[in-house]
């Protein structure tokens, strides 16, 4: 029936029974997104979209065709989505893929790591991962966690982690905790100390390098001009060496 009805009155339903708790039947609103066309689910308000998420189960949402999730995910605003609800942003992170990558702005990428919970997170694949750390500012990092950075660090793949620019390496590995970057495999510990130690490494007069002193607490990026006041290097590079990251430390001229 709502077939008949054509999109433009079915989206009017759809928005009826979402906004009005006294209008609500989630079997008839299930049926009525469904038979709306995916060019339909863009035109659909902000606060529709949100709402949809608020009263649908999770298995109604995962049932929709893929397009209305995108089209929530591209439209809502990042303070939108602080408003669905923590269990169902999820749906929104699998909607990440390569190819639509551009949706996911740096604010987007902060809210919904901010609001899913960890285990939510230990889903996404290393694809997701990638693409969530790539987004994200560097100076919103802090707010998500350093927990939730460590779910991060211990999912991408190597190589995606080696792409990622020297400062969002460092300001990721200098959040975890210290337990965190000593489990990382070694190829990361390797990718970690050539980002974030090669400006600040001490060597000996053999040569060799050294940890420099415990009470560095400052030191700046040569390419940046930026100081950055976080976790010691000292101990970031003890950490390293304690889980035998030593073999990967870069000498003198390389």
């Amino acid at each position: 029936d709502f077939k008949l009805l054509g999109n433009d009155r079915t989206k009017s339903i759809v928005e009826v029974l979402t906004n009005d708790s006294s209008a609500l039947d989630r079997q008839a609103l299930l049926k009525a997104l469904k038979t709306l066309g995916s060019n339909s689910y863009k035109t659909l308000e902000e606060d529709t979209m949100v709402s949809l998420f608020q009263v649908l189960e999770r298995d109604q949402i995962e049932g929709l065709d893929r397009s209305f999730r995108s089209a929530v995910l591209e439209n809502l605003t990042a303070e939108s989505i602080s408003l669905i609800p923590t269990d169902k942003a999820r749906f929104l992170i699998a909607e990440i893929k390569a190819d639509n990558s551009d949706i996911l702005t740096e604010e987007k990428s902060y809210m919904l790591l901010n609001v899913s919970p960890i285990e939510d997170l230990k889903q996404m694949n290393t694809e997701q991962v990638y693409l969530f750390s790539e987004a994200i500012k560097v100076e919103q990092m802090e707010l998500v966690g350093g927990e939730k950075l460590e779910v991060l660090m211990g999912k991408i793949q190597a190589q995606d982690l080696n792409s990622l620019d020297k400062l969002r390496v460092h300001k990721m590995s200098s959040l975890i905790s210290d337990s965190g970057l000593s489990s990382l495999e070694d190829s990361k510990k390797a990718i970690v100390l050539s980002k974030i130690n090669a400006d600040f490494i001490e060597y000996g007069t053999d040569g060799s390098p050294t940890i420099p002193s415990a009470s560095t607490r400052t030191y700046a990026f040569g390419d940046t001009g930026m100081t950055e006041q976080q976790k010691q290097p000292g101990i970031v590079m003890a950490e390293i060496i304690k889980a035998g990251g030593f073999s990967v430390f870069p000498v003198r001229g390389e």
